[in-house]
């Protein structure tokens, strides 16, 4: 634990070392690319200010045609590849990949000189495609990113939906916008119109269940955890390999627990004349041996052949998952 905290504070260091250097590098970056327009083009040059919680702060460069994620993700991208590149540490680099893009793409406010606010939602835009969430920038423009804290300002979305997530909470927002960001309800689970929300009391011991209809679309909570709830759906790819003596071998489908060892049989077309019931053996997935030589049919029947080392691997992997 030392060394890693070791490892995070030497990180800030680096990034208030480079810090000067992003922005005296990307300044000069950008007037190159700039420095073959005309002079009316120049003229659309602005200064941005990046603050707040991001991992690189400062005033930069930008274009009237740009909006805030162009901005962004430009300024981050460059930070980045440069922080990577620069780290020679196998295990500073390892946590500084996992935490790097740990900063927050919601409920982040832009100033504009004016005095006026705007609240740019990175993640609805990038979900929704609405720049209402991503406007143009203007001159003097100051992003401002609050911290991003997913242990105590969250909810969590599971259940019935195409992407279970936990994500930033934003006051106001209502359970569609977690349907949302969620990417929206599964549609292969059917009638679903019902959630669960579960919320603590504020000491973590006591715990509130709300039962309510989607369509009421309910108001959330700091820490709400919803379930979209639903039958569960047991439709899935269940099938049978089978080979050997029979005139059309290979992979059959059947239902999850009904269909016989008589369909399956007449699903391949019957048996050979060559065939013979009394070496016929059914292998199931009970026992390490079994599975070792399904393994090997299957690459038999794909015109791979294992050798010795990968049927060695796969016997030790199979032991593991039974012990």
């Amino acid at each position: 634990m030392g060394n890693e905290n070791l490892f995070k504070n030497y990180i800030w260091v680096v990034v208030i070392l480079l810090s000067s250097f992003f922005l005296n590098e990307i300044n000069a970056q950008f007037s190159s690319d700039k420095s073959s327009s005309s002079s009316l083009e120049m003229l659309t040059l602005i200064n941005v200010t990046l603050g707040g919680d991001f991992p690189i702060s400062g005033t930069y460069p930008a274009s009237r045609t740009e909006r805030v994620d162009q901005l962004i993700t430009r300024i981050f991208t460059t930070y980045k590849a440069e922080l990577l590149r620069s780290t020679p540490d196998e295990k500073l680099l390892g946590i500084i990949k996992t935490s790097i893009n740990e900063y927050s793409k919601r409920n982040i406010i832009l100033k504009r000189f004016s005095g006026e606010k705007i609240s740019i939602d990175l993640v609805k835009f990038r979900l929704t495609g609405n720049f209402e969430y991503n406007p143009y920038l203007k001159n003097d423009d100051v992003i401002i990113f609050p911290p991003l804290d997913l242990v105590r300002n969250f909810v969590d979305i599971s259940g019935a939906v195409n992407k279970e997530i936990k994500f930033q909470f934003v006051e106001g927002e209502k359970l569609s916008d977690a349907i949302l960001i969620a990417q929206g309800l599964n549609s292969s689970y059917l009638s679903v119109d019902s959630v669960s929300i579960s919320r603590l009391s504020y000491d973590g011991l006591m715990e509130e269940i709300l039962k309510v209809k989607i369509s009421e679309n309910p108001i959330l909570q700091r820490g709400d955890r919803i379930r979209i709830l639903a039958d569960a759906n047991k439709k899935r790819d269940y099938s049978v390999l089978v080979l050997g003596e029979v005139n059309r071998p290979g992979k059959i489908y059947v239902t999850k627990n009904k269909t016989t060892l008589k369909e399956v049989i007449q699903k391949v077309g019957g048996f050979t004349n060559q065939a013979s019931l009394g070496f016929s053996e059914l292998i199931r997935n009970s026992n390490t041996i079994s599975v070792l030589q399904k393994e090997a049919f299957e690459a038999s029947m794909s015109g791979t052949k294992l050798t010795l080392e990968e049927e060695q691997k796969i016997l030790n992997s199979k032991r593991h998952e039974l012990l």
